[in-house]
């Protein structure tokens, strides 16, 4: 047996049917025919009436106004075609037949009974057929409806019906009216050309389809990417982007994805005392402040946890003395520890040997020895440095707390390393000697010449007797000048030669390891080797940690003039390069000048004075990486020696060594010297220089000619050293003269600091302020009188170390030292130390440090190197303690990760990237979502790898990858990665051949939908066999996919409203698929929604109570603002005002700007009224408009702020509220330039009081555009319509039309006319009603014409709801609509229901019925 209350519905309608047609033959047998006493008073009186008055003009041969009224010889006929005898009553009743001048004219009376009698019939006829659904012919979609089916079906706001003919209205009134929607040949081609533009936004999808407002998979690819990242919105926020320059492109990386902690604490904070006494849940605190549940949960319970933990106790603390606004402060105290326990990595490389396993990796800022290095910070000329040496407990009290700070020790370049220990010895040591060099400057400067002149070598130590001078100042001062007999020592010689660069032979060099190179163009042509290498030109390329160094050794004694160039040969990519000109004599060198080249610009290399050389002196032009990073560095460089004898040949880098540059390294130059240009790298390092300013008294005795002269520089320089600057200007080239050469750091002093000992002479006694560094008795004890190393500081946590240092020791200095616990006392301790130049604050807590690289990587395919943290803490291995703190440590970890998710996917971090897409969101599914959302982003993954054919695209990255690599980097780091990615890309070309069946039945259930009905066995085969011969047509399977769908989409079941006409001769209900239809255009103009597909499938839809139900539910949706488009707008004839461009823009030149929103507020309107089930009254006496700051102004309303739209009330005192006073109807029923009271009233007559005008003769003139300066535009009408011609019809239209004319041709409210006549707004309406202005017209409509409105409302509705005119049979429903709303508040869902429950929606002519009525029409 049956059961359901489908079924029972389907009973119930059914035995409704047969009860009406028994009763229907019950009373046609017992009720007398209602026409047979009309026919009666037919015979007995109207027939001759009509004869004697009406048959002259109206008969067969004349038909004057195409109307025969002698075909009619009985009510029988007259029933058979009642079109006319509605216009005879209409006619009659407008007084507009008999015409005035027909002769004879009838009495009032016989006028009277015939509209009585003729009234009388159609009445009787529209009762004996009522409810008839009447004819509708075959329509298609129009394009409204076409546009949101498409929309609909895709679900994508696609315009498919913008190159299709505009639709023609018909019925009443409407674009929906089968009659009007023809079918053509060119119309046809657009459905074909449309399908097939809609299909190639088809995306296919691992188990299904999908639409894109694009076509190409790259824009879908992004479309996954969008979504994937809004999807993490909803749970991160965008915060904790860092800097990057990556080769010259800046941008910001590893941002994202955060955790808002802030808010979740805040919500703790805020309800934490509801929260501990129970009266509020988590789950309501989450609701309340839209927080993540799961999240909220796990934040409480660890905040609320007493297990001890020295990280989340710190936390805990704070957190249970804090108040709300204390959130950023807790925020900042967790952030701290998550940079101390996380790190981000590069993802551009993940999965290469020696490569990060992931994006956000954990620290363990735990270790048994801590390695420390601190740069100290250059401070003024005689100032200090204080070092403060940190140990403190790690929070946990210090028991066992005993620290050794092993070797502590200064390491300064380019000198030994110092130990901390013999810091004051050192400095007593060179305090001692500078005073002696300064005093002897003059001395050591004059042996110096002796030294320059002589033609042998000399004996230092005569010399130094001869001038009475120490050897070991003497030695000292020659180093500096170089002139101590040394010679360059060269070590780093490039030694590999290339015979070719990039299959170019003319290209050649010397190259070494990670792009070291030199390299020459010996041709005519410039060529990319990447870079740009210019026809005989040199080229060099740096190494990430060295320069690239192109000498001259100088074959000559005597001046040289030096000019060169360094230019960026490689733009692409990279942040440029620095160089350095060097002048290297014996073992010292002189900076003679440095640069950067980071643009395409040349960058020049030059010294503006001569430069004294001797033979051997090296001339070094060296080009080194910024900030260690050398990709596309590769560098055009020359450089030209001029001697200053005049005639002598110059040596150019360029011309000498491009055309042969392998014939040596050493290279002789073309002169015949041996051993001239040289080419070798060093490490990228300061080393111990000179650079003698410009103009200072050494520069002048460098190169000074004249002995006597240089002898008085000397002194003169003497006198500078011994006794200071004082009177000298900060930028004076002496000034810098003496700072450098007094320094403790001085390349002076070179000699003597090599020659250093702990026990070396003389040693002078510091003064107190002098006792800089560190007691030595306080080395090698430990606090329990034990001893330790020699050079080792033990102390016990916590404690603090101060070291004081001076500037001059400090310059580039750097403090290092071991640390870690003292092995036999400190088992179970734990500390950490600090080195900082800032006193620490507290040395009982544990302290959030921060970690470094262990290094650079020498390319960018080299392993990641260690991490180092900076201030860890330090444990003994394998001691209870330490795996405590690494489990409080994860504990940590677990709650609080430094990202939930790495939102860009995309990675940018790496020159050349290997990851196409980078998923990382392991915690935010851990710590937020439920299995459904998971399984939503594991969707939205999967589709984004599908769409993207990443796994196919990532065989062709590999293969670049490895390319790029074989240039300039090791691509056997990424050879291991080779077989995974080539496996996943098999493994998918599998995966897209089995997912081919998916698509097919996708496209069977879009036919489905697109068709609006269940497809039959047949058509499903068709459309299977269909897909099977394009295959076999070559086509790919996105094609045939594509094509199959544009031909669901062009077949007629899809571009008609199809229904099946039932057997027999009496109409029956239409299917629930049909009615389903019929309702989704009624409301929505397009197919229906799955719930109304569900229950037409159930055979439900047809029970008044589910067609109640789903009419509520439709008018509550969005797509209802489609029918205040579509019906509202057309009714008033402002359907695409947005596009209306008839307003000149000379007198309304803000119209453009406006029609927009004048248009929105109509659209508003009505889904307000449809949405809020509102009073048809309403949209006559409505109280409000809908506005946004720009219409509000217009309308001189205030309040209104801001693009958003608002309902506005209490307007009527303005002047607004109703479709009367809305812009857009009164700007469209206007002229151009000028308001039009005719438009105005013939649209209040026709659209909202139903009334029907005869057409305008053809040849009324037309009224000007400019209304004479001697009338106001209310006259220019009134005199018009003073032609007797013309009177008759205005009369039932001005009068409506001058009480808007307080409105302009926009509809701005105004007082006066343009010609600033004062508006004249009262008038007297057809009946003989005076009012005055929009609320006279108001009143009157709503209490004189209120029937007569909403008859015409309800018959534009339901011609709307029926797609055909309004006819007879009609007529009472319409009476019933009138009842119906007078009970029910004029509520528009009443009007709605009426028809959606009437047998004219739900019912459907029968074929023969439907064959009769077109023979009948024909």
């Amino acid at each position: 047996m049956r059961s359901g209350s489908g079924y029972h519905a389907g009973c119930c309608f059914l035995l409704i049917c047969v009860w009406a047609c028994a009763c229907s033959q019950t009373l046609s047998a017992q009720t007398p025919d209602p026409f047979a006493p009309l026919q009666a008073t037919f015979a007995k009186q109207q027939q001759a009436v009509l004869k004697k008055y009406c048959l002259n003009c109206h008969n067969t041969a004349e038909k004057q106004g195409e109307l025969d009224l002698e075909q009619f010889r009985s009510v029988s006929d007259l029933r058979r075609n009642v079109t006319p005898w509605q216009r005879v009553v209409e006619m009659l009743r407008d007084g507009e037949m008999p015409p005035e001048d027909a002769k004879p004219q009838p009495t009032q009376a016989e006028l009277a009974s015939l509209q009585k009698w003729v009234q009388a019939v159609l009445d009787a006829e529209a009762r004996a057929n009522a409810g008839d659904p009447g004819p509708v012919v075959l329509r298609r979609l129009n394009n409204a409806e076409y546009t949101y089916t498409i929309q609909d079906l895709t679900g994508v706001p696609l315009e498919p019906a913008q190159e299709f003919p505009v639709d023609s209205a018909a019925g009443e009134g409407f674009t929906n009216v089968g009659n009007s929607l023809v079918m053509s040949p060119a119309l046809i081609q657009k459905y074909f050309a449309a399908a097939k533009k809609i299909s190639s936004h088809a995306v296919l999808l691992p188990d299904g389809i999908e639409f894109s407002s694009n076509t190409t998979r790259r824009d879908w690819t992004n479309e996954k990417l969008a979504a994937i990242r809004e999807f993490y919105a909803r749970y991160t926020e965008s915060k904790g982007a860092t800097a990057v320059n990556l080769q010259g492109i800046q941008f910001e990386t590893n941002g994202g994805g955060r955790l808002p902690l802030e808010e979740y604490l805040q919500a703790t904070l805020k309800e934490k005392e509801a929260l501990q006494s129970g009266q509020k849940s988590l789950a309501s605190v989450a609701r309340k402040y839209e927080l993540n549940e799961k999240y909220l949960t796990l934040l409480w319970q660890s905040l609320t946890d007493k297990t001890p933990s020295v990280v989340l106790d710190q936390i805990r603390v704070f957190w249970n003395r804090a108040e709300p606004t204390d959130a950023p402060q807790l925020v900042e105290l967790i952030q701290q520890w998550q940079s101390a326990l996380w790190r981000f990595t590069t993802v551009g490389h993940i999965g290469k040997r020696g490569g990060p396993e992931a994006w956000q990796v954990p620290v363990q800022p735990v270790t048994t020895q801590q390695e420390l290095r601190l740069k100290l910070p250059e401070v003024k000329a005689g100032e200090s440095v204080t070092l403060y040496l940190a140990t403190s407990t790690a929070g946990d009290g210090n028991q066992g707390d005993f620290a050794l700070w092993q070797n502590p020790r200064l390491i300064i370049p380019g000198q030994p390393e110092l130990p901390l220990k013999e810091v004051r010895q050192y400095l007593a040591y060179l305090t001692a000697y500078r005073e002696r060099l300064l005093d002897h400057t003059a001395a050591c400067l004059n042996a110096a010449l002796e030294v320059e002149t002589a033609t042998a070598a000399v004996n230092l130590e005569k010399l130094a007797q001869k001038h009475d001078i120490e050897p070991v100042i003497l030695h000292a001062w020659l180093a500096c000048l170089g002139l101590d007999g040394g010679q360059p020592t060269i070590e780093g010689y490039i030694t590999r030669q290339t015979e070719q660069i990039q299959n170019y032979d003319f290209v050649k060099g010397w190259v070494g390891e990670q792009a070291l190179s030199v390299v020459a163009n010996a041709s005519d042509q410039g060529v990319r080797i990447p870079g740009e290498m210019l026809p005989h030109h040199v080229a060099v390329h740096p190494t990430p940690q060295r320069r690239v160094i192109i000498g001259w050794k100088s074959p000559m004694t005597g001046t040289v003039n030096v000019k060169g160039a360094v230019r960026r040969a490689h733009i692409g990519c990279g942040n440029g390069v620095d160089w350095r000109l060097e002048l290297w004599r014996g073992n010292t060198r002189q900076m003679l000048a440095s640069g950067n080249a980071t643009t395409r610009e040349t960058s020049p290399v030059e010294i503006k004075e001569p430069l004294k050389v001797r033979t051997g002196d090296m001339l070094l032009l060296g080009i080194g990486p910024r900030d260690g990073n050398h990709s596309c560095d590769l560098t055009d460089v020359d450089l030209t020696i001029t001697p200053g004898t005049a005639g002598a040949s110059a040596w150019n880098l360029a011309r000498e060594i491009s055309s042969d540059i392998l014939a040596g390294n050493p290279h002789a130059d073309q002169q015949g010297n041996p051993n001239v240009w040289h080419f070798f790298s060093e490490p990228d390092q300061s080393v111990s220089r000179i650079a003698v300013p410009s103009g200072s008294i050494l520069a002048r005795w460098q190169t000074e000619a004249d002995v006597e002269t240089r002898k008085q520089l000397a002194a003169e320089l003497q006198r500078l050293l011994t006794a200071g600057p004082d009177q000298l200007p900060e930028n004076a080239p002496d000034r810098k003269l003496y700072q450098q050469l007094t320094s403790l750091r001085s390349p002076a002093f070179e000699a003597l600091r090599q020659q250093y000992r702990p026990d070396r002479q003389p040693v002078t006694e510091l003064t107190e302020e002098q006792a800089y560094g560190l007691d030595p008795q306080l080395f090698g004890k430990h606090p329990a009188g034990t001893s330790v190393d020699p050079s080792t500081l033990c102390v016990q946590a916590p404690a603090v170390v101060e070291v004081r240092l001076p500037s001059e020791l400090v310059v580039g200095a750097e403090f290092a030292a071991t640390g870690k616990l003292h092995a036999d006392t400190s088992q179970q301790g734990t500390v950490q130390l600090k080195d900082s130049t800032e006193k620490p604050e507290s040395l009982t807590e544990l302290h959030a440090g921060a970690f470094r690289s262990g290094g650079k990587k020498s390319t960018w395919s080299d392993s990641e190197k260690p991490v180092i943290p900076i201030s860890p803490v330090l444990v003994s291995e394998n001691s209870q303690v330490k795996e405590r703190v690494l489990a409080q440590f994860a504990e940590f970890r677990n709650l609080f990760p430094a990202a939930l998710c790495y939102t860009r996917i995309v990675p940018v971090d790496e020159v050349v990237t290997l990851t196409l897409y980078y998923r990382e969101d392991e915690h935010l599914q851990r710590l937020m979502l439920n299995p459904d959302q998971t399984a939503e982003l594991n969707r939205l993954w999967d589709e984004l790898h599908y769409i993207s054919r990443s796994p196919l695209r990532q065989v062709d990255a590999y293969e670049q990858l490895w390319q790029f690599a074989t240039q300039d980097a090791d691509p056997s780091a990424f050879t291991p990665m080779r077989e995974g990615i080539m496996l996943q890309a098999e493994v998918f070309r599998t995966r897209l051949q089995t997912t081919e069946p998916l698509h097919i039945k996708a496209v069977l259930k879009f036919a489905d939908r697109a068709w609006r009905r269940p497809l039959s066995s047949a058509e499903q085969t068709e459309l299977k066999t269909l897909y099977t011969q394009l295959r076999l047509q070559k086509l790919s399977h996105t094609e045939a996919i594509q094509m199959l769908l544009a031909r669901v989409l062009v077949s007629p079941v899809f571009l008609y409203r199809t229904e099946a006409a039932p057997s027999g001769s009496q109409p029956a209900p239409v299917s629930d698929h049909e009615l389903a239809s019929r309702l989704s255009y009624f409301l929505w103009s397009s197919l229906p929604d799955q719930e109304l597909r569900e229950l037409a499938a159930q055979d439900k839809l047809r029970d008044p109570a589910v067609l109640k139900q789903q009419v509520t539910r439709m008018l509550q949706d969005p797509r209802i603002r489609r029918m205040a488009i579509e019906f509202g707008c057309q009714w008033l004839h402002v359907r695409n005002f947005d596009q209306f461009d008839e307003k000149s823009q000379r007198h309304f030149p803000e119209f453009t700007e406006l029609r927009s929103d004048m248009y929105e507020e109509v659209i508003r309107f009505f889904t307000d009224l449809l949405q809020q089930d509102r009073s048809l009254l309403a949209i006559l006496d409505a109280d409000y408009v809908w506005a946004n700051q720009r219409l509000a102004e217009f309308y001189g309303l205030q309040g209104v702020a801001g693009a958003d739209w608002q309902r506005v009330e209490g307007v009527q005192q303005q002047s607004r509220g109703g479709i009367l006073a809305m812009a857009a109807t009164l700007s469209k029923q206007s002229g151009a330039s000028r308001t039009s009271p005719i438009l105005r009233g013939n649209w209040v007559s026709e659209f909202l009081l139903g009334e029907k005008l005869p057409r305008p003769p053809k040849d009324v003139p037309v009224l000007p555009e400019e209304v004479p300066a001697n009338l106001t535009e209310r006259q220019l009408i009134e005199q018009h319509s003073a032609d007797p011609a013309c009177a008759k019809c205005h009369k039932r239209i001005d009068g409506f039309g001058f009480t808007l004319e307080q409105f302009d041709g926009i509809g701005r409210l105004r007082n006066q006319d343009a010609k600033g006549h004062p508006i004249d707004d009262a008038s007297v309406l057809p009946d003989g009603t005076a009012v005055t202005g929009i609320a006279g017209l108001r009143n009157y409509l709503l209490n004189e014409r209120r029937d007569d409105f909403l008859r015409a409302f309800n018959r534009r509705l339901l011609g709307y709801a029926l797609g055909r005119s309004v006819q007879l049979s009609d007529e009472p429903l319409l009476d019933q609509m009138t009842t119906q709303l007078e009970q029910d508040d004029y509520r528009i869902t009443t009007a709605i229901q009426a028809i959606v429950l009437s047998p004219q929606f739900r019912m459907i002519r029968s074929a023969e019925q439907q064959s009769v009525s077109s023979v009948t029409a024909d």
